[in-house]
């Protein structure tokens, strides 16, 4: 084996239902560690009891405007429920996309980027768009 079992590659994206998953755990661990009752926190968002309770154990979805009050009273946000190395990952990734783009890279066998070759001909349009342009 050449490399770790785990590597960033081997975990899929982050999904929507990923965030709420994790939006919830974290509410669940700020109960769970004193900070706040479920009678308390539900009272501080503006929501019932039961109405909360059910949401925590997965018997209501959890709705966009419900996390957005979550988010707003803690003071985090999405990125906040990212780990470290998913943000660098993707971080990552968007850096050799922007650099494929911008330098005119293409990949080339084994994540090598080999620049293309521009047109060495002075008035010589090899795009069609670019020849509608040109005439």
């Amino acid at each position: 084996m050449l490399g770790p079992y785990f590597g960033l590659e081997s975990f899929p994206r982050v999904s929507f239902r990923d965030l709420q998953d994790r939006l919830i755990s974290f509410v669940v661990m700020k109960i769970r560690n004193g900070e706040f009752t479920e009678r308390r926190l539900a009272r501080v968002l503006g929501v019932s009891q039961p109405q909360l309770h059910n949401v925590l154990k997965g018997a209501r979805p959890l709705k966009p405007e419900f996390a957005d009050c979550i988010f707003r009273y803690f003071e985090i946000g999405v990125v906040d429920l990212l780990s470290q190395a998913e943000l660098s990952a993707r971080l990552e990734e968007q850096q050799a996309e922007q650099a494929q783009f911008w330098l005119g890279a293409l990949p080339a066998g084994e994540g090598a980027l080999v620049p293309r070759k521009p047109s060495l001909q002075r008035g010589v349009v090899t795009s069609p768009w670019l020849r509608r342009l040109a005439s």
